[in-house]
């Protein structure tokens, strides 16, 4: 793929959010992992070798990190001590749906 994007004439490539997440349909931007790169597509030692060969070809590497788009599921980092953390304090202001706690 490097090789690929290189001929094509790319300096860079962007990758989706690559942080470990629970459902699939979110493609990423609901991250619970957010320093895990997800398993679907290989181990951290697969997307590391990707990110070398992508160096070795000339491309640049960018990483579309989210760490604003928390679930709000209880196993996400929406409130993960109960308190509010990049949202507002108050629900109704928060921009999200907290559901039942």
């Amino acid at each position: 793929m490097p090789s690929y994007a290189r001929d094509m004439g790319f300096t860079h490539v962007e990758f989706l959010p690559i942080s470990e997440h629970p459902f699939d349909g979110s493609w990423g931007y609901q991250p619970t992992g957010l320093f895990a790169p997800t398993s679907r597509f290989g181990t951290p030692a697969d997307f590391a070798e990707l990110v070398a060969a992508c160096h070795r070809a000339g491309l640049g590497v960018i990483l579309d990190w989210v760490p604003g788009h928390f679930p709000d599921d209880p196993h996400g980092l929406s409130r993960f001590d109960g308190t509010a953390l990049y949202e507002h304090a108050d629900p109704s202001r928060a921009g999200i749906s907290i559901g039942t706690r």
